[in-house]
């Protein structure tokens, strides 16, 4: 994102081995070394980071800029960086990374000259909320992909990501009271075929009953825990979504005592519109969505959940006689 105010100055600030980096505590220290530590891949060598004194690359906190905001201020003899939080001097650090030479992208190249052009950048969100989404459920993402992606929404100043871990096509997330959720819910047979003249639905065929289901995979709650602690590193907090009550083909496949006549007896090999819903008639489907998002509240420890709700068909509550009872009974 374009920085609120850049003022461009004549020359530049090398960054070497010799520089030393002065900060005001250990958590703007761990802020420090987990941004540094990056020459050490690249370039062979990481400046010294000290706790007080004086220094080439110095660290200040300043109450009067706003939270998320900072001051990067880069002449031919220092780098300064005010802010207010942790996370300001995060982001502040992300925008001085964007003044590298482009070899500190390509985590190749050494005996290179690390400088930065003299600027005074004064730079605050317009957001507070800025969200970035990843469907794992269509195609699944291992543990060290969702790491990259929250390493890109990092260095564009992203702070929150909306994991889409649910859907027809796959259930991804461990959930220890419903374990058929993985078992069964996370693997789907690898059809790649897109011709829709082939077939009516969105191009892929249905599975057959002796065909196995080899496509996919799932997170362990140690994975979720870990890629939790990930993302908190570099300010990022975590929305898990679960899509219910419709797009819901992997979970009612998993557990049909809660869906409605005529479900769906596979995972999703392709889109689905229809025959995909929980049952609103019957007294497990409350129960497996309580207990289950239950699970899913004490692993995510950010205020939100998603639960979709977008494109629930009512085909199947039409024609379910426990779906309608519950129509009658509640008016």
């Amino acid at each position: 994102p374009k920085p609120i105010n850049l003022i461009e100055s004549e020359g530049h600030f090398e960054i070497k081995a010799s520089s030393i980096v002065v900060v005001e505590n250990e958590t703007q220290k761990s802020i420090a070394n987990q941004f540094f530590s990056q020459f050490q891949k690249i370039a062979g060598w990481t400046p010294q980071i000290e706790i007080g004194g004086k220094g080439d690359i110095t660290f200040t906190t300043n109450k009067t800029i706003e939270a998320e905001g900072y001051h990067l201020k880069t002449s031919t003899d220092a780098i300064n960086i005010e802010a207010s939080s942790k996370a300001g001097f995060f982001y502040a650090l992300q925008s001085l990374k964007q003044l590298l030479p482009t070899a500190f992208y390509k985590n190749t190249l050494q005996n290179i000259r690390w400088g930065i052009p003299s600027v005074d950048i004064k730079d605050n969100p317009a957001f507070g909320w800025r969200g970035y989404m990843l469907d794992v459920s269509r195609h699944f993402f291992n543990k060290e992909q969702v790491k990259r992606v929250i390493d890109y929404m990092a260095e564009l100043k992203l702070n929150r990501f909306h994991w889409h871990l649910a859907d027809d096509q796959g259930w991804r997330l461990e959930i220890k009271s419903y374990p058929k959720l993985t078992e069964i819910g996370a693997w789907r047979v690898d059809y790649n075929i897109t011709d829709e003249t082939k077939s009516n639905w969105w191009g892929r065929p249905e599975q057959k009953q002796d065909e196995k289901a080899t496509y996919g995979g799932f997170y362990t709650q140690e994975d979720v825990k870990e890629i939790i602690a990930y993302a908190k590193e570099r300010y990022i907090e975590i929305i898990p979504e679960i899509d219910m009550p419709g797009h819901a083909q992997a979970t009612i496949a998993s557990y049909p005592e809660i869906g409605c006549i005529n479900a769906a007896p596979y995972v999703a090999t392709g889109g689905v519109f229809k025959n995909n819903t929980y049952n609103p008639g019957k007294e497990e489907t409350f129960q497996f969505a309580e207990t289950m998002l239950n699970e899913v509240m004490d692993l995510f420890p950010f205020k939100y959940v998603h639960i979709g709700g977008d494109e629930c068909s009512k085909e199947q509550w039409k024609v379910d006689p426990h779906a309608q009872r519950r129509i009658k009974d509640e008016g």
